[in-house]
């Protein structure tokens, strides 16, 4: 296999899924029941990565469900609430991505995300420097796995999709990719990761260093 770069997704490959403690904790700000909250987190979650609604819009219709309605100054904290649901990082993966750049390979992350967490991202952490190219879904209207997204990672980081490889934690974003002709891989666990890359023949650094 020749790679010239890996592309990788943020939630649920470089950093962990948000603890239930948290998340039952904006349940609570929202005034919800916790599967109330659950359910409309994710109704219009997709709209709201792909920027097809606002915030305002985004968190009025999670709490309809449960007769609340929200301040601005409400919506600004829940918004703070949910980016601070996506820093909890996977330090094996993010020092794996960066010996992998080190490498010589361009590195790319594709995420889907509101306008809010990928602000922060941009502004008020270091994050984005790691990586040759980001590609984020509420900037193009577009979100995994529209395979505009992917295109738009490729050329970013100017390679060939079937010289790129593609991690994500979502199976239908992966399927999306290789219907876009890019190596995929699911990513369930650093071993299976390892182990995939091996059966593949990746000519990149081992993941257990």
């Amino acid at each position: 296999m020749q790679l010239n770069a890996v592309i990788f997704d943020y939630g649920g490959v470089l950093c962990t899924l948000p603890p239930d403690e948290q998340v039952r904790e904006l349940a609570a700000m929202c005034r919800l029941d916790y599967d109330v909250f659950l359910r409309g987190f994710w109704a219009a979650r997709h709209a709201y990565d792909r920027g097809d609604v606002t915030a305002r819009e985004y968190w009025t219709g999670i709490g309809a469900p449960g007769g609340q309605s929200y301040t601005d100054e409400e919506v600004a904290r829940f918004a703070r609430a949910d980016t601070m649901f996506w820093l909890h990082g996977e330090p094996r993966m993010t020092d794996w991505a960066r010996r992998v750049r080190a490498a010589g390979f361009a590195t790319g992350l594709l995420s889907n995300l509101p306008r809010e967490i990928g602000e922060y991202f941009r502004h008020e952490i270091d994050l984005l420097s790691n990586f040759d190219h980001h590609t984020f879904s509420y900037d193009l209207r577009r979100a995994k796995p529209e395979p505009e997204i992917y295109q738009h990672a490729c050329e970013g980081l100017g390679v060939e999709p079937g010289k790129a490889l593609f991690i994500d934690d979502r199976a239908e974003n992966v399927d999306g990719a290789r219907a876009f002709g890019l190596n995929a891989v699911q990513f369930v666990s650093l071993e299976q990761l390892a182990e995939d890359l091996r059966r593949m023949s990746a000519p990149l650094p081992p993941i257990f260093a």
